[in-house]
């Protein structure tokens, strides 16, 4: 398998993995041999990269699993999508089914450690598949820095709803003012994590203190939200 960008993406090429919606439906399978009326589709879906077979890498054997199946990813984000449409209807978002998502993504990533996010899943809305793919890295950093089972829950719950300010008040958000949307709407929630909560409100803090919304530096941001 040879992950390949739109750009260079050829005729001829064979899909490795299947392309998706978010409730399941297959666009196009695996093994299809590309032409390029599939290639301009796949462009007009706004997808910057396709798995494809490479029988030189697949020849020594260098196979490996994703770090989230198509299933599992496919379930994610659409508990995803149903939570953050909960919270754009002015909803409290049903959390235990947050809180297992996050339990599937560290049993995901405590098997394998090799980390593969291809965009083979094609959302209506890219933050679903964003926050997705964030809280897997951050559960992979997690995991290196030798954290704990609650302390890694705590750190993919928090990158699971980072960006979930950016659907509020209709959208009507701007980016500077997402994380403190975003925070006053978690914090809110019984039994998420107030440390959770910090990562939606000081992921885009810098460590030399230039992020937003509070400009915190150094040690002051959580370690949470510097890794997400």
């Amino acid at each position: 398998m040879q992950k390949v960008s739109m750009n260079n993406l050829k005729k001829g090429m064979k899909t490795y993995s299947r392309l998706c919606t978010t409730d399941g439906r297959v666009l196009l399978g695996s093994s299809i041999r590309l032409t390029d009326k599939y290639i301009h589709r796949i462009r007009s879906m706004g997808i910057h990269s396709v798995s494809v077979s490479n029988p030189l890498v697949e020849r020594e054997g260098l196979i490996y699993e994703e770090t989230l199946p198509e299933d599992k990813k496919v379930e994610a984000i659409q508990t995803l999508k149903t939570g953050f449409t909960e919270a754009r209807n002015g909803n409290t978002l049903n959390v235990d089914s947050i809180s297992q998502m996050a339990a599937m993504i560290l049993d995901s990533v405590r098997m394998n450690q090799i980390i593969h996010l291809d965009s083979n899943i094609v959302a209506d809305d890219p933050v679903y598949g964003h926050c997705l793919n964030v809280a897997a890295l951050a559960a992979v950093i997690g995991n290196d820095m030798e954290y704990s089972a609650a302390r890694m829950h705590e750190l993919v719950m928090g990158a699971l709803l980072h960006d979930i300010g950016k659907v509020l008040a209709d959208g009507d958000v701007t980016e500077e003012d997402h994380p403190a949307k975003g925070f006053a709407y978690v914090r809110k929630i019984r039994k998420y994590s107030t440390v959770s909560a910090h990562v939606v409100y000081s992921h885009h803090e810098n460590y030399d203190g230039s992020g937003f919304p509070r400009n915190l530096s150094g040690d002051n941001i959580h370690e949470y939200a510097r890794i997400t």
